[in-house]
């Protein structure tokens, strides 16, 4: 689909509003790194914690059915 469709496309599997309980500042996390000791980094709340299209379903010509649907429903 075309940029500016109106469609979430990057859908949080932890919420947004829940991650950003753990920031300091409402906008980033820090995330600790497995591969150095003793080292976090700041990462924005919006880049981690997702997956593309994680809740939307296609048919079979691989049109969306019922596009953000449940984005929609978990704002209300």
């Amino acid at each position: 689909m075309a940029k500016g469709d109106g469609l979430t496309h990057n859908q949080h599997y932890i919420p947004q509003v829940y991650l950003k309980g753990f920031s300091e500042s409402n906008n980033s996390v820090f995330l600790n790194l497995t591969s150095c000791k003793n080292s976090s980094i700041a990462v924005p709340v919006k880049t981690i914690c997702f997956k593309h299209d994680l809740y939307e379903t296609k048919n079979e010509q691989g049109d969306y059915l019922l596009a953000n649907h449940t984005e929609k429903f978990l704002q209300i």
